[in-house]
């Protein structure tokens, strides 16, 4: 069961928590110089495409080529600029050639249901998800998943994975005002777990994500996925070198 109508969030990217907490700055994989107070985190919030489903890459393909349909290029690095780390879509390169308001929409529409169908042929759940999932479970922490993804699409890619019954709240595109970068997702979030920021977790795989975590409040861990490697995942907590890594890192974050 999903949630609606949200109430829109506080705070904008590059705000909030990191900017009044943090005590030093992300290093390598697998390591931090950030110190906190010990805590206890009594939920984790998880990002889905690219932490728990390998999706993006389909989504840049599918872009990518509609995009070429109209003369119009568009290189991985690009994409992740303008959607990765940003949170715009990339149809608006359409919008700058100059197209209107009618043909940007085809353009939505002809990348929408070329995603759709590469959905339709089956998603890889990424490698140590469902490890991280059933080692929070089992220590006892709430589980969320916090997504940018629009629902339709979010119901093609679990339709399989049976990943969707482990989580207690699932929070889809329409169920917030503004997208990441921006602290309403989760913002939302929190406030329908009915808990503190503070005692909440998220763990992203692209700048936006964390972004959007820290101006809620909200403490980050990073995890490269495979259209993300490379980043510097600025204001996360950790990188970490796997998802399947998360609940330890945790337990780290609550010793202080």
């Amino acid at each position: 069961m999903r949630t609606y109508a949200a109430e829109p969030g506080q705070g904008g990217p590059r705000s909030g928590l990191a900017d009044r907490t943090r005590l030093g700055a992300p290093t390598a994989a697998g390591q931090s110089s950030v110190c906190y107070a010990s805590v206890m985190i009594e939920a984790v919030l998880f990002d889905n495409d690219g932490v728990l489903v390998d999706t993006e890459g389909l989504y840049f393909e599918a872009g990518r080529v509609t995009l070429a349909e109209f003369g119009i290029e568009l290189t991985l690095e690009a994409y992740q600029e303008i959607s990765l780390r940003q949170g715009r879509s990339v149809m608006d390169l359409g919008a700058e050639r100059g197209f209107g308001a009618a043909k940007v929409a085809t353009l939505r529409e002809r990348r929408d249901h070329r995603y759709a169908r590469s959905l339709e042929r089956g998603v890889r759940v990424i490698p140590g998800a469902r490890e991280a999932v059933a080692r929070l479970r089992q220590d006892g922490k709430r589980l969320a998943i916090v997504t940018t993804c629009p629902g339709r699409y979010f119901d093609i890619q679990h339709r399989h994975t049976g990943l969707r019954a482990e989580f207690e709240l699932v929070l889809v595109r329409e169920d917030y005002p503004r997208s990441k970068p921006f602290a309403d997702p989760y913002a939302t979030a929190v406030r329908r777990l009915g808990l503190d920021a503070s005692s909440c977790v998220a763990i992203e795989d692209t700048q936006r994500g964390i972004d959007a975590a820290n101006a809620a409040g909200v403490r980050c861990f990073a995890c490269a996925s495979p259209m993300t490697r490379g980043t510097t995942f600025e204001g996360a907590v950790e990188v970490l070198e796997s998802v399947r890594d998360l609940s330890a890192a945790v337990k780290r974050l609550e010793r202080g």
